[in-house]
């Protein structure tokens, strides 16, 4: 068995492990290989599909090509000893109390697992599908790789409807551990689990203090993730530009956990830090106290594994940094990749259907009809959009200010919006201007209703 140190420099190279992506289904009504089999073959994309019944285990191989590359899943079905206890689990999005009854109930379950390819967002929208054809009557889905994550069959019809690439978030989960003895807490551990299938170190953010909130951790995590992915490589201690300031760049700084946790409270100068090959093949400091929470006692066999602590570090500074030093969100705006961007804007623009159909019943000068006058028995005022174009300001290709507007009319190709908040690149515009923008540079978009937001990954819990 390899060691963490071991671990981690085959993930430098590109060649580190990839866990399992597992999945289990519960259904409505059992369902039989036989069945199984006739459901997948109902989607043409999966091409030259083939199944093997398992010589050594009781489920099915299942293979399929897709765009010129292999994938393979061992299916099972398992029948349930126990009922299911939801009580601690996290929920993407809602699910109806009958429905949960409905799966406390229920006699079997269907565990779905592959290898990621490649690609890790189009491996992982293959393995939705794979789950979609094979639970039309889905009750609940549990994502088992990332911390048993439950999710309903509407999140899985969304999220599969379209070729859409999913949200790089949508790969693992955020846990967040904090001092419950203290009003506010004055320590968190937030931690990752599911990147391990990609191929990547978990990432953590460990802050032995008060936080002003918790804006910034979601983002950032995503930050470094992306850029793993989009370089094909972990960065260990290597700056990656992440955060940009009134004043200055910030950047990232992934530190294996078992070197970072001797940092936490005693910042080293960057020209300090070690690299991997100092890193010891074992850790034996599990003894005594946990200074902060997320420190060595903290650690179980789930939490032992490799993971890399997130530290910042300033432009033109010489020594690490805490990361959530920041009081409030102006104080910072998160950067994209380049691809993290693009991916964003063809899902706004793909789902942006849903925007319309609500702001054309609920915007400024709407009254509801219809399904949405059904939806709720709220003023239109009580309903709120925004949508976010990426409007170009230089000569060079790609140059882009991104900004929120306030839409006032929509046509089939334009929108007609007023500016929310002042440039910092395009001379052109002010904050409050009115301005035509056509649709294909929408980079995003929110819907508002009743205190809570909506965007192209929720959007479909409005019409539910």
């Amino acid at each position: 068995m390899q060691t963490n140190k071991q671990a981690y420099l085959a993930i430098q190279n590109g060649t580190g492990e990839k866990y399992p992506s597992t999945f289990a289904l519960t259904l409505e009504q059992p369902v039989t290989y036989q069945e199984m089999e006739q459901r997948l073959t109902k989607l043409a994309e999966f091409e030259q599909p083939e199944f093997m019944q398992s010589e050594t285990e009781s489920g099915l191989y299942f293979r399929f090509n897709y765009a010129g590359e292999e994938y393979r899943y061992y299916i099972e079905n398992v029948a349930i000893q126990e009922p299911l206890d939801f009580r601690y689990l996290f929920f993407i999005d809602q699910v109806a109390p009958k429905i949960l009854d409905k799966a406390q109930q229920a006699k079997q379950q269907i565990f779905v697992e592959t290898i990621f390819g490649d690609d890790p967002l189009l491996s992982y929208q293959l393995q939705l599908k794979v789950l979609y054809l094979l639970a039309p009557d889905l009750l609940i889905g549990q994502d088992l790789s990332a911390g048993n994550k439950v999710f309903s069959r509407e999140w899985l019809s969304f999220q599969t409807e379209t070729n859409v690439l999913p949200n790089v978030e949508n790969l693992y989960v955020i846990h967040t551990v904090y001092d419950e003895k203290s009003n506010p807490p004055t320590g968190y551990w937030f931690h990752t689990h599911g990147l391990n299938r990609i191929g990547l170190p978990e990432a953590e953010l460990v802050i032995p203090n008060a936080l002003p909130s918790y804006y910034g951790v979601t983002e950032l995590i995503a930050t470094y993730v992306n850029n793993c992915i989009e370089n094909k490589r972990t960065p260990f201690y290597e700056p990656i530009l992440a955060i940009q300031t009134p004043t200055h760049y910030d950047y990232l700084v992934a530190i294996p956990w078992e070197e970072g946790l001797t940092y936490v409270e005693d910042l080293p100068l960057l020209r300090e830090l070690n690299s991997l090959e100092d890193l010891p093949e074992e850790v034996e400091d599990f003894h005594g106290d946990a200074r902060f929470l997320g420190d060595y006692p903290d650690r179980d066999e789930y939490h032992n594994l490799p993971s890399v602590i997130l530290f910042k570090a300033q432009e033109g500074g010489d020594r690490l940094q805490k990361v959530l030093s920041y009081q409030e969100e102006t104080d910072f705006m998160v950067m994209k990749t380049n691809k993290e961007t693009a991916e964003m804007s063809e899902r706004a623009q793909k789902r942006f259907p849903y925007f319309r159909s609500a702001f054309e019943k609920f915007g400024p000068s709407s009254e509801p009809k219809g399904f949405f006058k059904k939806l709720t028995k709220k003023s239109p005022a009580e309903w709120g959009f925004l949508i976010k174009f990426g409007i170009r300001f230089g000569e060079e290709e790609g140059e882009l200010e991104h900004m929120w507007f306030d839409p006032i009319e929509l046509t089939e190709t334009h929108a007609k919006a007023k500016l929310i908040n002042d440039p910092f690149y395009v001379k052109e515009m002010q904050a409050n201007g009115v301005y035509e923008i056509p649709l294909d540079a929408i980079t995003d978009w929110h819907v508002y209703r009743n205190g809570e937001t909506y965007t192209s990954e929720t959007v479909y819990q409005v019409f539910r």
